[in-house]
């Protein structure tokens, strides 16, 4: 049988098809911008037809198989993953400089596209589509109330609203000082209780006064062991024994008996506390010195505002001097070191943190 004379001009003609295509589908991958049209100056008239048909189903499996990824190497760039036929990912950026737009390629860590935050940053962490544009670090796609250059400063995950920084830290607060409750009173003991010796005493039942704002309000008795307190906290204070001081620097002899009390509110070696019978009430010159007859209480209690977070929007009363863990934010804890009189707190985050200080939201 005689060779088909046309076969080899079927071969060339498909090859020069397979080429101009292949440098189409190139051109297309590297701009990503537009899907040129495949221009050819063959006649498809004078191509055998199936040769055609079969160029362009070769055609169709290149284009499908150029989602492939592969590994990016060399350079002073770690390996990473792009498509299999495409360049360096290319951006335009402003520059202030030149007054014009210039390439960059987002995969460099310089120049970065957002001052201060690696370009990789953003493709690590899922949030490739926003680079570049002008507010990205400011956004707060996790919607968990910390925009992305606090969570790349605290390197917590964008993306997830349980991953952020502190709630509580110097600069970064969202946790605000919604008000301060303040109750002070004193606590006295009795002074007609004709006890005069710690050993009468161990087994009486004293008689405690409490003074609210210079009155005396409420009336508790309590044996030793027993708990006692105003209404507010009934179980404050607890009666552990009893001791004879001398308050007379005249007369060392002049010893009077006085109630040893454990204040549960109190850490370390100040919990214990001594009561002299009487009361010396706020405004007298002997008042918060060591030789006060009765123990002044001043109770701050701070309610603070969440305002991000799992608990965005809950708020919760601390005590000054208490340990206190945050809503939806079990893992860290902190101490409620002071309340201050410009209704400002300083909060110390646990184990070790530096103290902070929280005011009101502006």
């Amino acid at each position: 049988m005689a060779d088909n004379p046309n076969t080899g001009k079927i071969a060339i003609t498909v090859g020069s098809i397979l080429g101009v295509l292949g440098i189409a589908l190139g051109y297309y991958t590297y701009s990503s911008t537009q899907t040129p049209s495949v221009a050819t100056a063959i006649d498809k008239k004078e191509i055998a037809v199936d040769a055609l048909s079969k160029a362009e189903d070769m055609l169709g499996k290149l284009a499908e198989a150029r989602n492939m990824h592969g590994p990016k190497m060399g350079g002073d760039n770690a390996p990473h993953t792009y498509h299999l036929f495409f360049s360096p990912e290319m951006w335009q950026v402003a520059d202030p400089e030149k007054g014009e737009n210039i390439l960059v390629d987002i995969y460099k860590n310089n120049p970065n596209i957002h001052e201060g935050i690696e370009n990789t940053w953003f493709i690590e962490n899922g949030l490739k589509d926003i680079i570049g544009i002008s507010d990205a670090p400011d956004q707060d796609n996790d919607s968990d109330g910390f925009t992305n250059r606090e969570e790349y400063l605290a390197k917590t995950n964008p993306k997830d609203a349980l991953s952020h920084p502190l709630l509580i830290q110097e600069g970064a607060n969202k946790v605000f000082v919604d008000k301060i409750q303040k109750f002070d009173y004193i606590v006295t003991v009795s002074s007609n209780l004709s006890i005069e010796t710690p050993e009468n005493a161990k087994n009486a039942e004293w008689l405690f006064k409490i003074y609210v704002d210079g009155r005396d309000r409420d009336r508790v008795k309590a044996k030793v062991g027993g708990k006692f307190g105003p209404a507010e906290e009934p179980e404050r204070f607890v009666l552990t024994g009893f001791e004879q001081r001398n308050y007379n620097p005249n007369d060392p002899a002049d010893k009077q008996t006085v109630a040893i009390v454990e204040d549960t509110m109190r850490g370390g070696k100040e919990k214990a506390v001594a009561i002299r019978p009487g009361v010396t009430l706020n405004g007298d010159r002997l008042f918060g010195t060591p030789n006060a007859k009765g123990y002044s209480v001043q109770n701050r209690t701070a309610t603070l505002k969440i305002t991000a977070g799992a608990g965005a929007g809950q708020t919760i009363d601390v005590r000054e001097g208490a340990t206190f863990k945050l809503p939806g934010d079990k893992d860290h804890e902190f101490s409620l070191e002071s309340v201050k009189d410009d209704d400002t707190i300083t909060v110390i985050p646990l184990p070790d943190g530096a103290p902070v200080t929280v005011g009101k939201q502006n």
